[in-house]
């Protein structure tokens, strides 16, 4: 027998839920919990899934990466783009564990879109559009569609109300995920599969805080503790296994229109004088008279119109400081209470074009809205569809194997995972790698 490792990603699984509220229907988990080491999980600043997964997956933070969420914006310009998997400059587990002659099969884990050769198998994460192609090889396409039928990347417009669609969607997905995985862990030889299911936090997000969250997430809850079960029976006695998350979830409690607000302040002007909540986009504004400018989400986003950095820069460089510290007194004295950070006091290494404040609202109870035109700068309801979650800073950790300490396990973070992941399958840990590994350790 040979050293393998399972890593089972749940994205935005909540310990509150998982090791507390649901713990009894999930005896899968709660069977890894003790005979293994398990714990909350740090997530990275910010807590999202496509930072979060490249993070844990390379053992770097999202300021080495230059990926700050979903979109980033496009050096010297004001628009927004989707990160994809070539978003990602530095070498990922499969990447190390390929080189080092190890065999590799990966499903679902954010950003994997467009999937790229590996030593094994791939098939590639939410971020593929509907009809691409989403496997390494090309070939393993429709091998997969046969096991699981047509493919199923993410499910659409989970913010619509629509709830039987959503949850019946949610829960043909993840059986996909875990269908293609077992299916793969059964036919390839392999020395590390990883895998990562979107059905909880797309749960959280269409259901948490309504009146039917408790009989729904309870249900899934405990289906994905039977998927959890049946991919951990494939392990042998020399087989670590891990579960983890990227971030937990937690009510959202209101949002804060930052734009709005920053309209209210004159620091950012808009090209006309319409009422209407509108989509945010760079068409929309009157850059020669703006000063700021931000991008909402879990949290918010400020750039600071720069000159000779953005087309219509009109804040001189030399003032940039100035100006940043003028804008974290204002917010000082806005209505939700918040931190701002600058990256550079998050991060050693500051890549991509980074914002130049990350305000969190709330401690992450507050969603950051970036559309435009409201008329108050409070609000209750999230500018994309209704929504009944936001993100928390806590995932869970779960492992089991040959060299695990059973044991709670406090202070981890996510970036542990790669390195544990290297230690048990005896590759070296490259340099800068900001985690420890956790095989053998309960600290």
């Amino acid at each position: 027998m040979r050293p393998r490792v399972i890593v089972i990603g749940l994205d935005g699984l909540e310990p509150a839920f998982a090791f507390d509220r649901f713990a009894d229907v999930m005896p899968n988990l709660s069977a890894m919990r003790a005979r293994g080491a398990w714990g909350p999980l740090r997530s990275t600043t910010p807590p999202i899934t496509v930072p979060a997964w490249a993070c844990m997956t390379s053992g770097t933070d999202p300021g080495r990466l230059g990926v700050y969420g979903f979109r980033n914006r496009r050096p010297g310009g004001y628009e927004m783009e989707m990160a994809t998997a070539r978003s990602i400059r530095v070498p990922r587990l499969w990447n190390l564990l390929s080189d080092a002659g190890k065999r590799v099969i990966v499903v679902g884990v954010p950003p994997t879109y467009p999937p790229a050769p590996v030593h094994g198998e791939m098939v590639s994460c939410l971020l593929t559009p509907p009809g691409r192609p989403f496997t390494h090889p090309a070939s393993l396409q429709a091998e997969i569609e046969k096991q699981t039928g047509p493919w199923k990347s993410d499910v659409e417009e989970f913010r619509s109300g629509e709830t039987a669609r959503i949850v019946r969607d949610i829960e043909h997905m993840s059986d996909q995920r875990f269908a293609a995985a077992a299916h793969l862990a059964r036919t390839r030889d392999w020395d590390f599969l990883m895998m990562v299911d979107m059905g909880g936090d797309r749960l959280h997000h269409a259901l948490l805080g309504t009146p039917q969250w408790n009989e729904v997430g309870r249900r899934f809850y405990a289906r994905l503790d039977a998927h959890l079960g049946a991919l951990c029976a494939l392990a042998d006695a020399d087989t670590t296994v891990l579960v983890v998350s990227d971030h937990g979830a937690r009510e959202m409690e209101g949002v804060f229109r930052i734009n709005d607000w920053l309209a209210r302040e004159g620091l950012l002007v808009l090209a006309d004088r319409q009422t209407t909540s509108r989509a945010f986009h760079p068409g929309l504004v009157d850059w020669k008279r703006t000063t700021a400018w931000a991008e909402g989400g879990y949290y918010a986003r400020i750039f600071v119109n720069v000159r000779g950095e953005l087309p219509e820069g009109t804040i001189e460089p030399s003032d940039r400081e100035r100006v940043v510290a003028e804008i974290e007194a204002r917010l000082a004295e806005a209505p939700v209470a918040n931190k701002a950070h600058r990256p550079e006091s998050l991060y050693d290494d500051v890549q991509g074009a980074a914002p130049d404040l990350m305000v969190f609202f709330a401690d992450l109870a507050v969603r950051a809205v970036g559309s435009v035109g409201g008329l108050d700068v409070v609000g209750r309801e999230n500018d994309t569809g209704p929504d009944g979650a936001n993100h928390s800073w806590h995932g869970v950790f779960a492992m089991t194997g040959p060299a695990v300490r059973p044991g709670r396990v406090d202070g981890a973070i996510l970036q542990d995972v790669t390195p544990t992941v290297l230690g048990a399958l005896g590759v070296d840990v490259p340099k800068g790698c900001l985690g420890i590994p956790r095989i053998g350790a309960t600290a």
